[in-house]
């Protein structure tokens, strides 16, 4: 069994066939191993997005623990474009929670407020965006402006931490921008306050499926 991502914007998934020309159904531990595969398979795929401070990262440990997802951290800024395409292709699965898609949705938010552009052609990374966009849920972490909480990560620069605290309300509205855009795209964008909503009120707003648990 095998699953990838489709160039028109979804998760495709192949398995043999369940007749009497293929023995592979057969097998006991081949049926273990589809049931694993497909109650994985229908699970969601989500992006938390919203500029530093704004709650991600502790929306994701809730999310993976309560859905039974994984957890796919941030990355520092990449650094080629052939490097953002492979974390597409790595943040793009089902049962995945990321925290920011490192590469796609925010490299159009950090690239042209913190460095000035994009590490591509801006068009070339809105092509991607429009392929994948309707294969993943985005959440975007969106607390009042002044509620958000930056704070260094580990390796990062005090330089950086700076700028990057220096330049949260341009980064405010350019994530406004970009989530307006994806979603005329056609992707799903749904609006997280943790000031205002519960992680419960999110999961109940857009009916997320898995092995949930009340916390």
């Amino acid at each position: 069994i095998a699953a990838g991502v489709g160039t028109a914007g979804f998760v495709g998934a192949a398995a043999p066939h369940p007749s009497g020309l293929s023995r592979w159904w057969n097998d006991p531990k081949n049926v273990f191993s589809a049931r694993r595969f497909w109650t994985r398979a229908i699970l969601p795929c989500i992006y938390l997005e919203g500029p530093d401070g704004a709650g991600k990262s502790t929306l994701a440990d809730t999310l993976a623990e309560r859905l039974g997802l994984r957890v796919v951290q941030t990355d520092d800024p990449p650094s080629s474009w052939r490097e953002c395409l492979r974390r597409v292709e790595r943040r793009v699965a089902p049962g995945l929670v990321c925290d920011r898609s490192s590469g796609l949705l925010s490299e159009l938010v950090y690239g042209p407020v913190m460095r000035g552009g994009t590490i591509a052609d801006e068009g070339e990374v809105w092509r991607v965006v429009r392929a994948v966009c309707r294969s993943v849920l985005v959440v975007q972490c969106r607390p009042p402006l002044d509620r958000l909480k930056p704070s260094s990560r580990r390796g990062e620069s005090r330089s950086h931490a700076r700028a990057v605290r220096g330049r949260l309300d341009q980064l405010y509205r350019r994530y406004d921008e970009v989530m307006s855009e994806t979603r005329q795209l056609g992707g799903t964008v749904v609006e997280y306050d943790w000031t205002k909503q519960s992680v419960d009120d999110l999961v109940r707003s857009i009916g997320i499926r898995g092995t949930y648990k009340r916390g």
